[in-house]
Formats: C-alpha cells, sequence, structure tokens
C-alpha cells in the first residue's frame, strides 16, 4: 500500500460486520492507521485472508479496532519502527489471541 494516511469504517448493520478477505491484504509500506474503532461497535471483523493477512513492511503504523479469524497469522511486522498494534481480537472467536508476529 503507497500514501500513507488513514482508515476508518462505517459499515451499515448491527453488530461487528465482518469482511471476507480472499488473499492477503497488499503489504504496508508506509505510515497508515487502520481504526476499526470508528465502526459503531467499535470493532471490524477481517475473515480469511491465507496465511498473513496483513503484513506492515515500513513506516510507523497504529492498527485497532480488528477482529480478525481464519488466519494463520493476523498481523506480521518486518519493517518499519514503532508500530502500534492494540485493542485487536486475534484467533478463532472474538476474544482469543491468534499470533502477531515481529522479525528483525
Amino acid at each position: 500500500m503507497q500514501g500513507g494516511g488513514d482508515i476508518s469504517f462505517d459499515i451499515d448493520g448491527a453488530g461487528v460486520p465482518s469482511i471476507a478477505v480472499a488473499s492477503p491484504l497488499p503489504a504496508i509500506s508506509t505510515s497508515v492507521m487502520i481504526d476499526g474503532t470508528t465502526q459503531d461497535d467499535g470493532f471490524v471483523g477481517l475473515t480469511g485472508g491465507g496465511e498473513t493477512l496483513l503484513t506492515l513492511v515500513g513506516g510507523t503504523s497504529r492498527v485497532t479496532g480488528l477482529v480478525i479469524d481464519q488466519t494463520t497469522d493476523a498481523v506480521t511486522v518486518t519493517g518499519g519502527s514503532d508500530h502500534v498494534i492494540e485493542g485487536n481480537r486475534f484467533g478463532t472467536d472474538n476474544w482469543s489471541f491468534r499470533s502477531c508476529l515481529w522479525s528483525d
């Protein structure tokens, strides 16, 4: 993903909306804020995406308010610095932790 910026959500419907993801999202190489807390219930679900759903390869990003399941690794960090990944739910349901990988 080039350009950076903010990603916010305003999806119609009740409850936590779920977005089915068929393949991993493009790697993020610049600073970006992905903010699921902008949704009415404070979370946005992302389901699927293959082995790793989201990869941060550069910049300084913040990822919050996501429920990520049905993927081996929810978020992988391979580059950039000072990323903040907080207030998310990783795993097979809305409460369990699955994985967030950091590498040098």
